[in-house]
């Protein structure tokens, strides 16, 4: 009996050490200038270097094991062998690597650990390929994915995503080469609430059922989609939680054809006309409808 007594009072003891912090996650010690040019954040979670921050600069980061957000967007000196430094980074829950397009599909390599990924901005990464996306298939925790302009993905690599079941916004545009097939990959995505297909031309109006399930979502961008037509519209009309639909440069998309959609989602907010600011202030197609809302001006 006392030997069991010991063992519960030591148990205690430890969990009573690892609440006071002394197991703590201790900073990293990186010189103040370099400090000063990775950007890192008086807490340490987050890291925003400057554009032509360096390769042996960037290598101190792994030596950081607060950091949960790394802001490397257009730093010009990002490549396989950068990424390879942050391989060991397996608490990296946000990075943002757009327009670093010196990154192929070995540098995704070295990001396949980070298990714990819940954003991950891979725009205008245009080296990548399918094969690329096969090293973010254990990142089942991604919430938020961008790989807009990745213009050499197609259907197979969307297989890849299948398991991110937890995906709330994905932003495919201008990937041209994905078409109604590659969509069906989607599917289990039920938790999807903004959806970014612009420009990609290959998706028909049969491709749009394949969207058919996808229950939440709340934002859709078709435009430029010029194979998509008025009946190809109505295969959106069962996604009645739809509260902003662009349809900008669709030349088959008529005027006629958002009508008779806006009969049925009586709540969404239709873009067909282009504006000065990426279309965020476009007039509805009904004056009185306002976009998120439930109720009449």
């Amino acid at each position: 009996m006392k030997t069991y007594h010991i063992i519960i009072a030591a148990a205690c003891l430890m969990f009573a050490v690892m609440a006071s912090g002394v197991f703590a996650e201790e900073p990293a010690t990186i010189p103040p200038e370099v400090a000063k040019r990775l950007g890192i954040s008086e807490d340490g979670r987050e890291a925003r270097p400057v554009r032509d921050i360096t390769a042996k600069e960037l290598a101190f980061l792994k030596d950081e094991p607060r950091l949960r957000v790394l802001n490397l967007i257009r730093c010009e000196n990002i490549t396989d062998a950068v990424l390879k430094n942050l391989a060991g980074m397996t608490q990296m829950q946000e990075l943002y690597l757009s327009d670093c397009n010196k990154i192929t599909n070995a540098g995704l390599a070295h990001l396949a650990g980070m298990t714990q990924m819940e954003e991950l901005n891979l725009g205008r990464c245009d080296k990548i390929t399918d094969a690329g996306l096969v090293h973010l298939v254990g990142m089942t925790q991604m919430q938020t994915l961008t790989l807009s302009w990745c213009k050499n993905i197609t259907d197979t690599g969307l297989a890849n995503l299948a398991g991110m079941t937890q995906m709330e916004k994905l932003d495919l545009g201008g990937c041209d080469k994905i078409t109604g097939a590659g969509l069906t990959h989607l599917a289990g995505m039920t938790r999807l609430r903004v959806l970014g297909l612009r420009k990609c031309n290959s998706i028909t109006s049969a491709g749009l059922k394949s969207l058919a399930g996808m229950t939440q979502l709340r934002q859709l961008s078709l435009d430029g989609c010029n194979q998509i037509t008025d009946s190809g519209l109505m295969n959106l009309a069962g996604l009645t939680e739809l509260r902003r639909l662009s349809v900008v440069f669709c030349k088959q998309v008529t005027d006629a054809g958002v009508k008779k959609l806006e009969e049925t989602l009586t709540e969404c907010y239709f873009v067909t006309r282009p504006s000065p600011d990426n279309m965020p202030q476009a007039k509805p197609a009904t004056p009185t409808r306002r976009i998120l809302g439930n109720r009449r001006a």
